[in-house]
């Protein structure tokens, strides 16, 4: 027979310590009732599942289903769609880095929202994007104040006081706009015109405004939230590895090849290049995105410049990052007295590179300091 509590306090599983049973969470199964974890306890933990990658993602999830269950819709994908949609999304692991950079502060957090509010099939993953949550809220005010999402506007009409039509617009506040910049001044006339086409006024401020009984239709496509700064995350990524206590030389080096290598300056060099620069080689997968001027000793403009990059083949990027290599201002190969069998990297004297003007000042960078 279990003994009697007398203090009512019992220790918590997580922090060790003897709280009253008020601080924890009534559980049937638990001992006198209650959860083997204290509320604090349980809450961090649940903090921390939900700042987890994992836990984002299945919040995000959990979100958007609900969302669809209240517009009496299903979602066209699962879960594990989902998970492995986002997890190739590169956008999101940057913001997800910046989130955890600002100690997850509520308006940085990586979401997902739909582009096109109103298409057919809106709930599906070609009609996702990827931002914050302060750049979704501002875009839903966005889309809603210019007609791309209509589901909560209803459109007015606005008349002569004698019964000429004058104009269409998708909402009062489209109506109020238009008059506070036709009278110059911020005054509040949506509240006239709701009054007026609810029918508790005939007319107001020299007009006569009705509810139009078309329904409400969309004026504009979606459109995609442009992340500005998305550079930046890289730029961040790679100087909080620049500063920790790693020879530059060694381990950090390579780990800041590893981030450009699968980052967005990569994509951009795949976008410009389309191949290898040099040898036209196609496999876009073992190519590899290599600085012209060095990371190390570049600004954060000249880091993410695509005219500062070859897309190069392994053993091509590895002779140019040695010296070995280097290419004029024509875009002619140049070979260093040192690099005796060239040859066995598949490398000839009549190899060149279609450069433009921006190329120039990099590549007479790389000829000065690196090339040997």
């Amino acid at each position: 027979m279990e003994i009697e509590n007398i203090t009512n306090k019992k220790k918590c599983k997580i922090c060790g310590r003897e709280k009253p049973f008020k601080d924890f969470y009534p559980i049937k199964s638990g001992k006198y009732g209650i959860d083997s974890k204290c509320k604090k306890c349980d809450n961090l933990r649940g903090q921390d599942r939900r700042q987890s990658v994992d836990g984002l993602i299945k919040e995000i999830y959990k979100s958007q289903r609900n969302y669809a269950e209240k517009n009496n819709t299903a979602l066209s994908y699962s879960r594990e769609d989902f998970i492995e949609w986002i997890e190739k999304q590169e956008e999101f692991e940057f913001l997800y880095k910046d989130w955890q950079n600002n100690n997850y502060e509520k308006m940085f957090t990586p979401s997902c929202y739909r582009i096109d509010s109103e298409i057919k099939n809106s709930y599906s993953l070609e009609n996702l994007g990827i931002a914050i949550w302060k750049d979704i809220q501002i875009k839903r005010g966005q889309d809603i104040k210019e007609g791309r999402d209509n589901r909560i506007n209803k459109s007015v009409l606005q008349y002569t006081k004698e019964g000429k039509f004058i104009k269409r617009y998708h909402s009062s506040a489209e109506a109020e706009r238009y008059l506070q910049e036709q009278n110059n001044d911020s005054k509040r006339y949506s509240i006239g015109i709701i009054n007026c086409k609810n029918g508790k006024a005939k007319s107001a401020y020299g007009f006569k405004w009705r509810e139009d009984s078309i329904p409400t239709k969309k004026i504009l496509y979606g459109k995609k939230i442009k992340l500005k700064h998305l550079n930046n995350y890289l730029i961040k990524d790679i100087e909080n590895i620049l500063s920790k206590e790693i020879p530059i030389s060694t381990e950090k080096e390579e780990t800041i090849k590893c981030r450009i290598g699968q980052g967005k300056f990569r994509d951009e060099l795949i976008k410009y290049w389309g191949a290898c620069a040099v040898s036209l080689f196609d496999k876009i997968e073992l190519l590899m995105a290599s600085h012209i001027k060095p990371w190390r000793d570049s600004t954060n403009k000249e880091r993410l410049d695509i005219y500062n990059g070859l897309l190069l083949t392994p053993n091509l990027d590895k002779v140019f990052d040695k010296g070995l290599i280097s290419f004029d201002i024509k875009g002619n190969i140049l070979i260093s007295e040192s690099f005796k069998n060239y040859n066995l990297f598949g490398i000839n004297e009549n190899m060149k590179i279609k450069i433009e003007e921006e190329h120039k000042k990099y590549l007479k960078y790389h000829q000065k300091n690196i090339f040997k």
